[in-house]
């Protein structure tokens, strides 16, 4: 999870299961069982280099066997805020190779969009309720009418954040099986800032309640 508010109030919704709170290479972490899986859960700091760099730690060290991500995106069509989305797919919206004649948004030779594992997308949208979209991140915050409509209509994208499409591209770098929710936090347009801050203030504990809903669904597959 990227912020702060929506990871602090996690420790309080894994409380039967007597989570720990610890560091993981300098990162604020919460550890617990449910049922016979370990887990492990990760304050990453926002964008994707933070996101990139905690996912690279974790595969390498704690070696897991399927990777989850939980937090608020922007909505840019089809979702109404507080909504949860599990994503279908990822793509990062801020490559721009094209004065060396690559396409835009392609990354050269190197994939950019990651499907999302089939299994656990079927898994994921038990907790969103069976609302599924592609998802698109970059190294912004997505708050322009007009940007909004670029990256809509360009990627295909209908949610929008600064960390899953580094989290999926690290994942699938290691064969690692990886699962997104999302919350619906803004609508991505000239008021997202001031609808972010007050839904970090008052759906963190939802969030954080779909964030354990999702682990028990993987837990028990």
């Amino acid at each position: 999870m990227a912020d702060k508010p929506e990871f602090e109030p996690l420790f309080d919704a894994l409380s039967a299961y007597s989570p720990v709170r610890g560091k993981f290479y300098g990162l604020d972490s919460i550890s617990c069982r449910i049922g016979d899986s370990e887990i492990l859960a990760l304050h990453t700091f926002v964008g994707k280099t933070a996101a990139a760099s905690a996912a690279g730690l974790a595969a390498a060290d704690f070696k897991p066997d399927i990777a989850a991500n939980v937090g608020y995106s922007g909505c840019l069509a089809g979702f109404s805020k507080g909504d949860f989305v599990a994503a279908e797919s990822f793509v990062e919206c801020d490559f721009d190779l094209t004065p060396l004649g690559f396409p835009r948004g392609s990354k050269g030779d190197i994939f950019n969009a990651v499907e999302a594992d089939k299994h656990l997308l079927e898994l994921a949208s038990l907790v969103s309720g069976g609302k599924t979209a592609p998802m698109g991140s970059g190294d912004y915050f997505l708050a322009d009418p007009e940007k909004k409509a670029d990256v809509m209509s360009f990627y295909g994208v209908r949610c929008f954040d600064m960390e899953t499409g580094a989290l999926a591209w690290v994942f699938r770098r290691v064969g690692i099986p990886f699962v997104s929710v999302r919350r619906m936090s803004d609508t991505a347009d000239d008021v997202a800032g001031d609808s972010y801050h007050d839904s970090a203030a008052t759906l963190g504990e939802g969030l954080c309640g779909a964030a354990v809903a999702l682990l028990e669904v993987l837990s028990r597959d």
